[in-house]
């Protein structure tokens, strides 16, 4: 079901970011044809994981000049992990809040996004090219790239985060690496962070005013 909804998804972002790179005059695709189309989308372009650690993978339309294409998409793959990071650090940060405002404490520490923003640029200098094709997408060549962060220097990222905030409960611990590391798209990162956030928000309002 889940992979049903990523192909509709990519269906419609393909209709739509294909056409403004075609010429005027070329004819739309028949909708069939757009399905074939991305039913023969490698897995790794279509839900980017790896086992070495963080994945993401990006495409741009193939120009003729290979290299150049080739560091056109591990460029944008490269930002699209960069926001994934972040992203990760933004919930795990909430997530620890949440943690302290269930057992009636207050974090002092530093910010696992400021040390985050601090750890992203040097893993990213460790990521690793794992794959870079030039695959067709609704009839079009494009240039498809699949980047990782090794697992090493991703368990490095959530240590420096957490021993930042001070010391912590071991389950509390053992709870934020599984959500850290978990393989979730950005779209699913972003939704829990606003879920969280919203969360916090309910739990502020909820509280009773200081004398």
């Amino acid at each position: 079901m889940k992979k049903n909804v990523l192909y509709a998804a990519v269906i419609a972002t393909l209709m739509t970011g294909c056409a403004t790179q075609e010429s005027n005059n070329t004819a739309t695709a028949p909708a069939t044809n757009v399905v074939a189309n991305v039913a023969d989308i490698p897995e790794w372009v279509l839900n980017p994981s790896s086992a070495n650690g963080f994945a993401a993978s990006n495409c741009v339309k193939y120009t003729g000049n290979f290299s150049v294409d080739r560091n056109h998409a591990v460029s944008l793959t490269r930002n699209a992990l960069a926001q994934n990071m972040d992203l990760k650090a933004n919930v795990l940060e909430k997530t620890y809040q949440k943690m302290d405002s269930a057992s009636g404490e207050t974090s002092t520490g530093t910010s696992f996004e400021q040390i985050a923003k601090q750890i992203t640029s040097v893993s990213l200098q460790k990521s690793q090219i794992e794959k870079v094709k030039i695959v067709n997408i609704a009839g079009v060549p494009q240039v498809c790239s699949l980047v990782t962060i090794p697992k090493v220097e991703s368990e490095k990222a959530f240590t420096n985060m957490v021993n930042s905030s001070g010391p912590i409960d071991p389950s509390d611990k053992a709870a934020l690496y599984k959500e850290f590391m978990s393989q979730k798209t950005t779209a699913e990162l972003e939704q829990q962070v606003k879920t969280l956030a919203n969360d916090e928000t309910t739990n502020n309002d909820l509280a009773p005013a200081k004398a």
